[in-house]
């Protein structure tokens, strides 16, 4: 099973965010499941994830740009595949994976929240989204999905397509079970 982090590249926001990583890429990587990333660091979030991959011996593929200047030499486990846009990354990204986890994060990973749910909304896959709503970080995107959905330009259905799970112990029970 392939699974994709959606994390932050940045390293200055709080430490249970990273230490939440740690905990579900130690759990999903020794459960035997695979890596999908779109950043590489030896630090922050994806630090900490490739890391627990990397000690699972399994398998890591990054879908990046070249801009973001990741240097293969410092990654020699992990698949670089270099997209020419962010729209292509996220194609690839989405098409490679089987579980799309999703962090708290920034405008990127909000682009890539509504993209996932859009085409799986539009192709009706069996991949599974799972939003990590810690503390509720997500409220505001999950306020704003149910006023589309009263105000009818969504139906109440695009929620078939979201887990929105508040709990990363409760993440991993959800993947085991898959």
């Amino acid at each position: 099973m392939n699974i994709f982090f959606s994390v932050s590249s940045h390293t200055d926001i709080e430490k249970e965010y990273f230490e939440d990583a740690s905990f579900l890429a130690k759990e999903l990587a020794s459960n035997n499941s695979d890596l999908i990333i779109g950043v590489a660091m030896k630090e922050g979030m994806s630090g900490r994830i490739i890391k627990e991959f990397t000690d699972n011996n399994r398998k890591i593929d990054l879908y990046t740009l070249k801009i973001y200047n990741e240097n293969p030499n410092d990654f020699p486990n992990i698949n670089f595949h270099y997209c020419d846009s962010t729209y292509e990354r996220t194609k690839k990204i989405y098409n490679e994976s089987d579980i799309l986890l999703l962090m708290p994060g920034g405008t990127g990973t909000i682009a890539e929240i509504f993209s996932f749910l859009e085409e799986m909304r539009t192709i009706k896959t069996e991949k599974k989204l799972i939003l990590y709503n810690k503390n509720n970080y997500y409220k505001e995107i999950i306020q704003f999905i149910k006023n589309a959905i009263e105000k009818k330009f969504n139906t109440e259905d695009i929620f078939d397509y979201i887990n929105i799970i508040e709990n990363k112990e409760e993440i991993v029970s959800y993947i085991k079970r898959r």
